[in-house]
């Protein structure tokens, strides 16, 4: 019995010391409409390096996969909102759901363009 734990252990000791986890979530306006195709990148909060890059899907969801523990800040970018940066993402030992996230649309208007063509 107990040769056939240690052989249990030493199989399954490896896949446990490299389970990879993954963020994911929903990207959507403030008027609760999904926003498609945004940039989702995720950054090792202690540098600030780039981990992961995505886009959001056609549903606005997004999903970053093969991630180990570790505490990663989510930014989120897309044409006519601001852009979004979380708080602290704590990966430890589980996949980790986020709740809607919600963007905020650009108030910043440009006043004029001027056009010249040769």
């Amino acid at each position: 019995m107990i040769r056939n734990l240690t052989l249990s252990f030493l199989f399954l000791f490896p896949i446990l010391m490299n389970a990879q986890y993954s963020v994911s979530g929903n990207v959507k306006d403030n008027k609760g409409n999904v926003i498609d195709f945004a940039t989702v990148a995720l950054l090792k909060k202690s540098d600030k390096s780039l981990v992961k890059a995505e886009m959001s899907d056609e549903n606005g969801a997004f999903k970053i996969t093969n991630l180990t523990n570790d505490t990663f800040n989510l930014q989120i970018s897309y044409v006519g909102f601001e852009d979004y940066t979380s708080q602290a993402i704590i990966v430890n030992g589980t996949d980790v759901s986020l709740n809607d996230i919600i963007m905020q649309t650009n108030t910043e208007l440009i006043e004029e363009v001027v056009v010249v063509a040769k």
